[in-house]
């Protein structure tokens, strides 16, 4: 379940200005980051839907993540939910089957 979110309005750039390698480096660096950190997110939806997927009813899927969003702090930065820890979501993923 691959999504993309659109980045944020840059500030414009100009096009007739040159930037070193190392920059370009730093620039291709920075955004294949930003990118993957974007991927490996979910929305409260596609969770929804991944759980009715292997059967869980959404009653349950949403009382779960309102649970482990009041246990996890949310960062303002990404607006996502902090990576759980071996006590959290990827343990009860297993549990399920995967």
């Amino acid at each position: 379940m691959e999504r993309q979110k659109s980045p944020k309005q840059a500030p414009s750039l100009s096009p007739q200005t040159r930037y070193c390698l190392e920059t370009l480096r730093r620039v291709v660096e920075l955004a294949s980051r930003t990118q993957m950190e974007t991927r490996e997110t979910l929305t409260a939806e596609e969770v929804e839907a991944i759980g009715k997927e292997i059967g869980l009813d959404v009653t349950f899927v949403r009382q779960a993540m309102s649970q482990f969003v009041r246990e996890h702090q949310v960062t303002e930065k990404s607006e996502s939910v902090t990576k759980p820890t071996r006590r959290g979501l990827p343990m009860g993923w297993k549990v399920v089957g995967w």
